[in-house]
């Protein structure tokens, strides 16, 4: 019977909710004039959970930091000024923006924990350089093939 009722609640009341969440039936799209990227970093026995994280030159990342340890640890990220208190059952809140790739080390001194964030090139940015290097009149336009006998 529960079965059959959480059946029942899936195939009629949820299309309900969703139908009335946009009246005009599409949904609101929100423009950032910066990318923001968000990243949860909880603070363990063994270490920091993620430990290694990723992220775009020119996005503003914002970490939430939190612990499962009674006695209270930190996030440090290398080379900004993000100081996070990890405290059990509170969540602290920080934000950085990365102006160069690079891959940046975080950790706490008081424990020996340590991650790393690594900070790349946009893909479109990328495409850019190599449109311009592939569009110099100094270089082949055409393919030729290689020796891979050497």
């Amino acid at each position: 019977m529960k079965k059959l009722s959480v059946f029942l609640f899936f195939v009629f009341v949820m299309p309900i909710g969703t139908v009335g969440a946009y009246p005009d039936g599409k949904a609101k799209i929100k423009h950032f004039k910066q990318p923001l990227r968000e990243f949860s970093v909880i603070l363990t026995n063994e270490g920091y959970y993620p430990n290694r994280m990723m992220a775009y030159v020119g996005e503003k990342v914002r970490f939430f930091v939190t612990s499962t340890k009674k006695q209270s640890e930190c996030f440090v990220l290398q080379d900004h000024k993000v100081f996070l208190s990890a405290k059990m059952g509170e969540v602290s809140e920080g934000e950085v923006t990365f102006k160069q790739e690079g891959k940046y080390k975080f950790f706490c001194p008081s424990s020996k924990h340590k991650g790393f964030i690594t900070v790349i090139e946009k893909a479109s940015d990328i495409e850019e350089q190599q449109r311009k290097i592939a569009s110099d009149e100094s270089k082949p336009n055409y393919w030729t093939p290689r020796d891979y006998d050497e």
